[in-house]
């Protein structure tokens, strides 16, 4: 959190139409926060948090970008939803978030822990509506063809054939 309320203030400082929205419960990871996080979090007025929801989707349709910078995750549904509506994503480059974005060509990926770099790819999106369109269109794609449900049941049945052909010997 730290890193994106970092990357953020920079944002805010250059350009007055940008906002902040954090959507999910806090308090599971408020010992993890630092005091200025905290505070700004708190009072910064262009932030704004949601908690837990069941109609995500209304969040999702607010937003001109999602971003995830996360220092590990599995396989994030956040990206996979947000792509699934054309929301034009950036993420952390860590496990879970490099099955979900192809960098460059269905979001953007950087570095954990670097605000610089997550100022840096978050500005380039949302100054280029082109680039944040064609980001959004491709995520959007790929979801529809790799994660749909008819998509993840092929695997998932060609999963347990070879294992059955193993004899249940799996590696």
């Amino acid at each position: 959190m730290h890193t994106l309320v970092a990357a953020f203030s920079a944002l805010a400082e250059r350009f007055s139409d940008v906002w902040l929205l954090v959507v999910g419960d806090l308090e599971p990871h408020r010992g993890q926060l630092d005091a200025r996080t905290l505070q700004t979090l708190s009072t910064h007025p262009r932030i704004r948090r949601v908690p837990f929801t069941d109609q995500i989707e209304r969040c999702y349709a607010a937003m001109d970008l999602l971003t995830l910078p996360t220092r590990r995750e599995g396989l994030p549904y956040v990206l996979l939803e947000a792509a699934a509506l054309g929301v034009p994503v950036v993420a952390t480059r860590v496990t879970g978030c490099v099955d979900a974005v192809v960098d460059g060509e269905t979001g953007l990926l950087v570095p954990p822990d670097d605000p610089d770099a997550l100022r840096a790819a978050i500005e380039g999106v949302l100054s280029n509506a082109g680039l944040a369109q064609r980001l959004g269109q491709a995520a959007r794609e790929r979801v529809e063809r790799a994660f749909s449900a008819d998509r993840l049941i092929e695997a998932h049945l060609a999963l347990y054939a070879a294992v059955r052909g193993s004899g249940g010997q799996v590696g």
